[in-house]
């Protein structure tokens, strides 16, 4: 698991296009600001915006490969099925290690085995939709 990272608050979850990441980055930044010493984790997608804007805002981040949900079976469908258990593994671990104390969904896949991990382990989770349709993650 990633050794870069130290006792964190709160996880900010978010990746896939600007409707999930830039919310996440303004409550991200919000919370920095009221809450000076609060220590952030962002949980984000390695095919996303979020590591040039979490850089830009030295916000520390943790890259899970995770892909849409395949519909329908098929290579695919098993590939992102494989890699969402990993990641699922991988930052349960990580929340294990190093207990937040809440983790905040914005949207996107990368969502699904944050979320999972959090439940999991009982760490209170919130799940920020700003959608009027809720997105496939957020309603599971």
């Amino acid at each position: 698991m990633d050794k870069i990272f130290e006792k964190f608050d709160i996880v900010v979850a978010a990746g896939g296009t600007g409707g999930h990441i830039f919310p996440a980055l303004a409550v991200a930044l919000q919370l920095r600001r009221e809450r000076g010493n609060i220590s952030l984790l962002w949980a984000g997608t390695t095919r996303s915006r979020e590591v040039e804007l979490c850089k830009k805002n030295n916000i520390p981040l943790v890259l899970l490969d995770v892909t849409g949900i395949e519909r329908k079976l098929s290579i695919k469908a098993v590939s992102a099925a494989l890699n969402f258990v990993r990641e699922f593994l991988r930052i349960r671990s990580l929340f294990a290690k190093n207990r937040p104390r809440a983790v905040i969904a914005f949207g996107g896949y990368v969502c699904a085995p944050v979320l999972a991990a959090a439940r999991i382990l009982g760490i209170p989770y919130f799940i920020h939709e700003q959608n009027t349709v809720a997105g496939l993650v957020n309603r599971l």
